[in-house]
């Protein structure tokens, strides 16, 4: 039977085999790395080389021993949370705003800008933040912005601030993802028949009415699924971007769990403690997308499996 849908469907399944080949070398076979959880790791001997750690779960006690942990996930899920919340319908209105415009010539330049933040690093996103909020010589725009709104004549540094840090996530967050994100509600909207909105529009119905009953409606099973698949970031709030925001004067809020796997394993060599954080958040993830895909499962015919 798969024989036989292979011979059909060969070039379908050629078409796919680079990504299965990434995801095998990049995905699956790594994965041998999480017995470095298990053993007192050097780099000498190696994964397999390395003694298994006496008593087995001693890594494992270590961490949950550290007096931060409960500050650290703490921060993590408050941190995702808010990037999940305001990150994830972000595009979905984006799009709906692109798709419900008639300048077409607009709806491209407006595209291609909200794409480029996307394709640059979270280096090249924060220097240019930097630049937006610098309070040195005559002051970013951004930040103579804020000032004037505000009514503030003192300088501020609002990226060593700590209570700018979650808003400066927040915006960077919305600001580097917002475009890129658009595509795939973009495309999901280009399926929707539009003789639906010509019937609507003769019965009389107004642009939001057709939005909330043609539109919503026709990506809501890719709005599932792509919300299921977020869920599992609630465990990861991201490196570089905390890492980069990070400053002494935000440290209460910025310690997240992805900070200290990056500081412990390659800074501070704690391969072994890395690990193990790194199988937290793993098993995290996989427990919340679970979770949300039975629940979403049994509310609606949506689902990842």
């Amino acid at each position: 039977m798969i024989k036989k849908r292979i011979k059909k469907k060969w070039m379908k399944y050629l078409f796919v085999l680079p990504a299965l080949i990434w995801f095998f070398v990049f995905c699956y076979l790594p994965m041998g790395g999480i017995l470095i959880a298990f053993k007192d790791f050097s780099i000498a001997d190696g994964i397999f080389g390395s003694e298994w750690s006496d008593p087995l779960f001693k890594n494992f006690t270590m961490f949950l021993d550290n007096p931060n942990l409960f500050p650290m996930v703490r921060n993590t899920i408050t941190v995702s949370l808010l990037k999940l919340l305001t990150g994830f319908p972000a595009p979905i209105i984006f799009a709906i705003i692109l798709n419900e415009c008639v300048y077409k010539r607009f709806v491209g330049v407006a595209q291609i800008i909200s794409y480029l933040p996307f394709l640059v690093s979270w280096v090249v996103v924060l220097a240019i933040l930097n630049s937006l909020l610098t309070p040195t010589g005559q002051g970013g725009p951004l930040y103579s912005l804020i000032c004037w709104i505000t009514g503030n004549e003192n300088v501020t540094y609002y990226l060593l601030q700590e209570n700018w840090f979650l808003p400066l996530v927040i915006f960077t967050n919305i600001w580097k993802g917002v475009g890129w994100s658009s595509i795939i509600y973009l495309a999901s909207m280009k399926t929707i028949n539009p003789e639906l909105y010509e019937a609507a529009s003769i019965d009389g119905a107004n642009r939001f009415q057709r939005i909330a009953n043609i539109t919503l409606p026709g990506i809501l099973p890719t709005v599932c699924m792509l919300f299921i698949m977020n869920l599992g970031s609630l465990a990861s709030a991201g490196y570089e971007q905390i890492y980069l925001l990070q400053s002494p004067n935000n440290l209460e809020l910025s310690n997240v769990l992805d900070v200290f796997i990056i500081t412990s394993g390659l800074e501070n060599g704690n391969y072994e403690i890395a690990t193990v954080a790194g199988l937290f958040q793993s098993v995290f993830a996989l427990i919340l997308v679970v979770t949300g895909n039975t629940i979403i499962k049994k509310v609606s015919e949506n689902s990842l499996w």
